[in-house]
């Protein structure tokens, strides 16, 4: 993992003359860390997999999964990512 320090100030930067765009002579504040993630003991995964195959009710509904698929279309209209209607 890598953050900026929160605890330091950042620096005004400038650009070196001379350099690729964006270069800049103050490295920032990094802090790196090496952290292991505990072990997941149920994800949505597990979820549908219980609900194919053992008949189990799925934690997500119907309803929801409209409303999603609702908000994702409108989020979408009048850009480059929009679905084309299907009739």
């Amino acid at each position: 993992m890598k953050y900026l320090d929160p605890k330091k100030k950042l620096p005004t930067l400038r650009v070196k003359r001379g350099t690729p765009q964006g270069y800049f002579d103050d490295p920032l504040p990094w802090i790196e860390k090496t952290i292991t993630p505990k072990p997941v003991k149920h994800t949505v995964w597990h979820a549908l997999y219980d609900a194919i195959r053992n008949r189990k009710k799925f934690s997500v509904g119907n309803e929801h999964v409209i409303e999603i698929m609702r908000v994702v279309d409108e989020a979408k209209r009048g850009t480059e990512f929009e679905s084309p209607i299907v009739e």
